[in-house]
């Protein structure tokens, strides 16, 4: 790992994490399930709806959580997740900043499922703000592994 961080590691990790964050609502949308686990995902996940659902944090695989949510969205008849306002926290860049391994980025995600059937109407939308708290492992720079929380 290098001693300082530098503008071009610095704009390379934002880029690197703002398309990581985008390309979830992509797949999700798009159906490409199956690249989720590993080019978006970490390993393990710890997922945390607690300020919209009841219940309780929970820690599971990529894989296990795509399942879930591939299983949710076969109700739908269609689905659109639209990420913005993607902000990644990271340090300025300097000679005497130590490289990250671990950020913070945050997005506004505006969901719309649509089931032709359902009582009182086709469209449901919800909006929630989503904080991700991705390893920087996953990026060019090696460092250790961590954990995708949402």
């Amino acid at each position: 790992m290098a001693d300082s961080y530098d503008a071009v590691a610095y704009l390379l990790d934002r880029a690197n994490i703002h398309d990581t964050v985008a390309k979830l609502g992509a797949c999700v949308d798009g159906g490409s399930w199956a690249s989720v686990p590993d080019e978006v995902f970490a390993a393990d996940l710890r997922i945390d709806y607690t300020e919209v659902f009841p219940g309780e944090p929970y820690v599971t695989t990529g894989a296990k959580q795509v399942a879930e949510w591939a299983g949710m969205l076969k109700l739908a008849d269609k689905s659109q997740h639209v990420l913005s306002g993607i902000l990644v926290d990271l340090p300025q860049p300097g000679s005497s900043v130590k490289p990250p391994t671990v950020t913070t980025a945050t997005a506004n995600v505006m969901a719309s499922l649509r089931r032709d059937a359902a009582p009182g109407g086709p469209i449901t939308q919800s909006g929630v703000s989503l904080k991700l708290i991705p390893s920087m492992g996953w990026l060019t720079r090696t460092c250790e592994p961590g954990v995708l929380r949402l």
